[in-house]
């Protein structure tokens, strides 16, 4: 290719489990880390479909479950494209038998699950794929890794067929067996690492989310890394909102028992002061059994799903937003090295944060750390109930939330995201002349 004038931005391949998005965990770090990036410029092809963010990517490519099991080569989509098949999809309230079973297939975690996952993967056909990569013709790959070999099969594949540079972004550590006992995931492990370590060799930038993965990684594996957390735009950043007190408000999932912590928070503002609530907010329903558990708990109320301008609505107005870690031993190993996208969102809403988890993990330390809120390393109702007990100043929170939002700029996360880009694409340019 011609090298580009000095002021041209490089064209980007995104490879991702998510597309972009404004809800989604993974999805909103991609969106916030190229936000100020021209949308023209970037393509991506994705391993899901669903929410996705237009305002940052017009041009998708998914290859999702579905398409794999049904021998389908996925499909390019604008977003107008995208939405129109979205609005078709919600007319069928209803699941079907195989939608049920592909997304619990999908969300297996155990090791023979995970390797016929990854076995159905190796045999799908990119070539479509590969077309549609050709035609938009890429400068660089950034690679969003996740905890599929295959993710990673592709995207080396795509570097090296095409020639072009790799930008790795990690954001969860998958590097750690789960099941010791298991000749499976020992098999998988190996697969895993073989292509992961590739990865980290390959790239020209590894991007990591946070200090304590930086730390880790560059001992085990070698290398300079940089460390990037989930951006936020800071413009609107104002601590001084009219809050209601004792509002508790937790947003996300319920996954890894975190509901079980919950429900132990739940009884120990009963304890403490019987005006207390508990809103709960999830972007799935839970399982009955789950709702059922939480129902039986009076300071606990479960309101739904909020869209992305409700819930921030909603964060300037509690007086606590709740953030809650895994405490089992498996879920640890996954979450340890990993920072939540959500601390940077709740801090920018002045949100003080009530935090329960591990002390050993990441989002946990980054909250401690910084001295953001109240942190508990217990998930018993009596530690809780104890921990509630003592306060911090507003003072204190007030001038340490804004010294921590500074380092979450979107517009400084953009500015780096764009050197490290042309700064790849340039070097490797000139190696190649």
């Amino acid at each position: 290719k011609d090298l580009c004038k000095m002021n041209d931005l490089p064209k980007v391949l995104v490879i991702a489990s998510t597309p972009f998005s404004k809800t989604k965990n993974n999805g909103k770090t991609l969106s916030s880390f190229f936000e100020t990036y021209d949308r023209t410029l970037i393509a991506q092809f994705s391993y899901s479909g669903g929410d996705f963010n237009s305002d940052i990517c017009d041009n998708y490519y998914f290859f999702t479950k579905e398409d794999v099991l049904r021998g389908n080569k996925g499909a390019a989509y604008k977003s107008a494209g995208i939405l129109m098949k979205e609005n078709i999809m919600e007319s069928g309230k209803k699941k079907s038998f195989i939608k049920r079973f592909f997304h619990v297939f999908s969300q297996a975690r155990n090791p023979i699950a995970l390797w016929i996952k990854d076995r159905i993967w190796k045999k799908a056909d990119y070539s479509k794929a590969l077309d549609w990569i050709d035609q938009f013709d890429p400068d660089v790959v950034f690679f969003q890794g996740f905890s599929m070999a295959y993710g990673y099969d592709f995207a080396l594949n795509v570097c090296k067929r095409n020639n072009i540079p790799l930008i790795l972004e990690l954001t969860d550590d998958y590097t750690y067996r789960l099941y010791p006992l298991s000749i499976i995931e020992k098999i998988n492990h190996k697969r895993y690492m073989n292509v992961f370590t590739e990865a980290i060799t390959l790239a020209s930038k590894t991007i990591v989310i946070s200090d304590l993965m930086k730390e880790e990684y560059e001992s085990r594996f070698g290398g300079d890394m940089d460390v990037m957390m989930n951006a936020v735009n800071t413009k609107n950043f104002n601590y001084d909102c009219e809050r209601t007190p004792n509002d508790y408000v937790y947003a996300g999932n319920l996954l890894l028992n975190r509901w079980k912590v919950l429900r132990n928070l739940g009884k120990a503002l009963l304890q403490i002061n019987q005006k207390a609530t508990l809103n709960i907010y999830t972007p799935d329903v839970p399982p009955k059994h789950i709702l059922k558990s939480l129902s039986k708990v009076s300071s606990i109320r479960y309101g739904g799903r909020l869209t992305k301008d409700e819930l921030e609505c909603r964060l300037k107005k509690c007086e606590y937003v709740v953030h809650v870690e895994a405490f089992d031993k498996k879920n640890r190993k996954i979450t340890r090295l990993s920072m939540s996208t959500k601390i940077s969102e709740y801090v920018a809403c002045g949100a003080k944060i009530l935090a329960i988890g591990p002390s050993d993990v990441a989002s946990m330390k980054c909250i401690s750390d910084n001295n953001l809120g109240i942190w508990i390393y217990n998930p018993s109702v009596k530690k809780i109930t104890e921990r509630l007990n003592r306060e911090i100043t507003v003072e204190d929170y007030e001038r340490n939330a804004t010294e921590f939002i500074k380092k979450c700029a979107s517009e400084s996360n953009g500015t780096r995201i764009k050197k490290y880009i042309t700064d790849t694409v340039t070097y490797c340019r000139n190696e190649n002349v």
